[in-house]
């Protein structure tokens, strides 16, 4: 069976080596001064910060401004509540000499940040990392005006192995830009790039990065279809890469490489003929980026009664650089009108990765996330959004544990200050997931816009931002 391109598996059929559901309309978290819309408007999701991660550095292997019709924007957030003095430091593809630019970010705010804010020359292609004394977390855009958007969270830190879990080379309209970062201010690295073309043999070559610099990979020279990629620096360094995709109808989605695998991954939002006009559908792509087999199975739970589904097996024993698809609604004993989380396990062992997927074809919009394999009792959403621009944001959150617990919510400005009156305790029930409707919230005033820190009693959570406009 297919739908709009990409093809719909059974409950306990593999949907081939290919991570299908990544071909859904994939569209971003948007600020307030851009609009980047499917013609039903648009619908982002990203998983929340962990606290404990403790980075004072982020990065992006790609940004851009005005290059190919592309600009970048990164949202800086400062998860502390003192000042902090930044460097941002950008390098291009083509140039051996760095742009460094200084400034301060208040308290606990968020901060905006292009190519042109910095002084980066008109056409800039390159990679930045940002970095200070104290802990950021940042979320990385890509707009085009003839194409969606494009959102990614940095990642919480380079690795010299990665693996890159989706990508295209001329598949069904879709292809993908695929960068890698060299976080090494002094050390160039030579990296061996491995690509599994679905059906097809692997391919081996090697490339360059320089220190402190990045380089785009030539897929072009491939086999056609989707893949997965691994990339280990054989010279030493630490890597960030990320695959950004566009299909020629302006389409895109956009995934950063993973540099481990986990046993069990949790997924805090799911939909099966759910979310608005009941028109939102949702899969789980699990995909194996460690050696040997990889045997899963995957419960869901009603948010609303707190029944658990499952497990529910794959059937299939899934190898590396392969995935499978738990699709909703071609699983019988899931039900119509539903909002699920959902736990998945390797019972093989580690080496799992998982993303999840929306899409709500009446309104042509969707969304992917990755689920969570690393879960924390604080989180944080770096921007969150009430009536701005017709921005509204839901927040989902997971409690990961037996026994129920509350979370404490905090809303601040981008300024970083708190909105008084909106502070508030939420119960979430063990093993099941609660909604917070940032538009319902007292105290926040219209046109909001902000972050969200969110702090477990005692288990630990995971926790999705999910933001709509629609037209």
């Amino acid at each position: 069976m297919t739908k709009r391109g990409w093809r719909v598996p059974n409950s306990h059929r593999i949907a081939r080596p290919t991570l299908a559901l990544l071909l859904l309309l994939s569209l971003s978290l948007l600020p307030t001064y851009v609009s980047a819309d499917s013609t039903g408007g648009s619908f982002s999701a990203y998983l929340a910060y962990r606290q404990s991660t403790n980075s004072n550095t982020v990065w992006s292997p790609l940004f851009r401004l005005n290059a190919d019709g592309w600009t970048s924007t990164i949202a800086l957030h400062n998860e502390t509540t003192s000042s902090t003095q930044v460097t941002l430091r950008a390098r291009s593809f083509e140039t051996q000499t760095p742009t460094n630019v200084s400034f301060t970010l208040t308290p606990s705010s968020t901060r905006l940040v292009t190519g042109a804010e910095i002084g980066l020359r008109d056409g800039f292609s390159g990679v930045i990392s940002v970095s200070s004394d104290t802990e950021l977390s940042a979320v990385i855009y890509q707009d085009s005006a003839s194409a969606d958007r494009m959102s990614l969270l940095s990642p919480e830190a380079p690795a010299p192995n990665l693996f890159i879990p989706l990508a295209f080379n001329n598949y069904n309209d879709w292809n993908s830009i695929v960068s890698i970062q060299n976080t090494n201010p002094t050390a160039d690295t030579t990296v061996k790039v491995t690509y599994r073309v679905e059906g097809k043999a692997p391919v081996e070559n090697s490339v360059q990065i320089p220190h402190d610099g990045g380089r785009v990979l030539d897929l072009s020279a491939l086999e056609r279809g989707p893949m997965s990629i691994q990339i280990e620096a054989t010279g030493g360094g630490s890597l960030t890469a990320a695959a950004y995709h566009i299909r020629r109808d302006g389409s895109t989605s956009a995934n950063n490489a993973t540099a481990a695998g986990a046993q069990k991954v949790y997924v805090p939002l799911l939909f099966r003929k759910s979310g608005f006009e009941n028109g939102y559908d949702s899969g789980v792509q699990i995909i194996n980026v460690n050696e040997g087999g990889m045997d899963t199975n995957i419960t869901f739970i009603d948010r609303d009664t707190g029944d658990r589904i499952g497990p529910i097996p794959s059937g299939v024993n899934v190898k590396k650089g392969e995935s499978y698809t738990f699709y909703l609604p071609s699983i019988d004993t899931l039900r119509d009108n539903k909002v699920y989380a959902a736990e998945v396990e390797n019972v093989s062992g580690n080496g799992l990765f998982a993303i999840a997927n929306h899409v709500n074809y009446n309104r042509k919009t969707a969304a992917v996330y990755p689920g969570a394999s690393r879960p924390d009792t604080s989180l944080s959403l770096p921007i969150v959004y009430k009536n701005q621009d017709g921005l509204n944001t839901g927040i989902q959150v997971q409690n990961l544990g037996g026994d129920d617990l509350s979370v404490n919510v905090r809303f601040r400005t981008l300024s970083g200050t708190t909105v008084e009156g909106s502070t508030r305790s939420y119960p979430v029930p063990g093993r099941g997931s609660a909604t917070i409707y940032v538009p319902a919230v007292a105290g926040l005033p219209d046109t909001f816009s902000g972050s969200v820190d969110i702090t477990s009693s005692g288990g630990n959570i995971a926790a999705v931002a999910n933001t709509v406009r629609y037209r």
